[in-house]
């Protein structure tokens, strides 16, 4: 992860982002978190982003939040990068943050909404999920299995809603 030294500019910061993610036992799943990452560091330069877990990966959320109030940044805004607000949301991070403030004192902790509540975040998913289906997901970032799942259901929308007893396929993920 970034350290304080890894920011681009000269001066320090003084806020922070955080990323705050779930977290997997597979490693590959973290690549588009640290895609992220790397897109707000370079487009916040004037501010530390970090990226920080729940559960399973490293670094998690206090050790993120310690570390930041020790560079003496003491504004940090937490965004989950959840796509809905679960009991992950509603109870774990709260009692977390809580417990956060109690130990930061002096230090501002706020935490946005999860991203996948933002209808700007739900219209970039609508469009990705459109153009998947009319067999143009653009930046090829899908996989060939995903693309060609998503090519292959295109014809069974046209027919009406799949299910499983009409779509051998529909369900399976």
């Amino acid at each position: 992860m970034a350290s304080g030294a890894d920011l681009p500019s000269d001066k320090p910061a003084r806020q922070a982002l955080v990323l705050f993610a779930h977290g997997a036992r597979d490693a590959r799943w973290r690549e588009p978190f640290d895609r992220l990452h790397a897109r707000l560091t370079a487009m916040l330069p004037d501010c530390a982003v970090r990226l920080a877990f729940l559960e399973l990966m490293t670094p998690n959320l206090p050790d993120t939040l310690t570390q930041l109030a020790a560079q003496q940044i003491d504004d940090i805004l937490v965004v989950p990068v959840f796509f809905g607000q679960g009991g992950h949301l509603r109870r774990d991070l709260p009692a977390l943050l809580d417990d956060c403030r109690a130990r930061l004192a002096g230090i501002r902790i706020r935490s946005a909404a999860a991203v996948g509540e933002a209808d700007s975040v739900l219209d970039a998913i609508a469009a990705y999920c459109a153009a998947a289906l009319a067999g143009a997901a653009g930046d090829g970032s899908a996989n060939d299995t995903a693309s060609d799942s998503a090519n292959a259901s295109a014809g069974d929308c046209a027919d009406g809603p799949a299910d499983a007893s009409t779509n051998p396929s529909a369900g399976k993920n």
